[in-house]
């Protein structure tokens, strides 16, 4: 019976542990106009971003996966601090993508992508 208990503890333990790494590599993130973030609580003015933004506005993603993000848009501007030498921004003709070259460095700063879309 001993074992067993023991048993079982580990696996909860290894449950809340995988739970902490997932959460650990949640990030998040929106793109869209000037006048939809401003909608969504995003953006207070032209270029400030709001401390408390609503989860529900942004797309949530695990930074290990995510490689790129494509926009159906002519031009994206990101917002957010992501470190320039983390990423590329590459145009086709109806999209642009961002790709993400460094996950760890670009994630560094904050876990939230916001990108103006045109």
């Amino acid at each position: 019976e001993d074992l067993s208990k023991v048993n079982a503890k580990n696996d909860e333990q290894s449950r809340l542990i995988a739970e902490q790494i997932l959460e650990m590599n949640k990030v998040y993130y929106v793109g869209a106009t000037k006048k939809e973030l401003k909608a969504n609580g995003i953006l207070t003015s032209k270029y400030i971003l709001r401390s408390e933004v609503p989860a529900e506005a942004f797309t949530q993603a695990d930074k290990r996966e995510l490689k790129e993000i494509a926009f159906d848009a002519k031009k994206v501007t990101v917002l957010s601090a992501h470190p320039l030498e983390s990423y590329t921004i590459v145009k086709n003709d109806s999209q642009v993508v961002i790709q993400i070259t460094n996950p760890e460095l670009f994630w560094s700063v904050t876990k939230y992508l916001v990108a103006i879309t045109k």
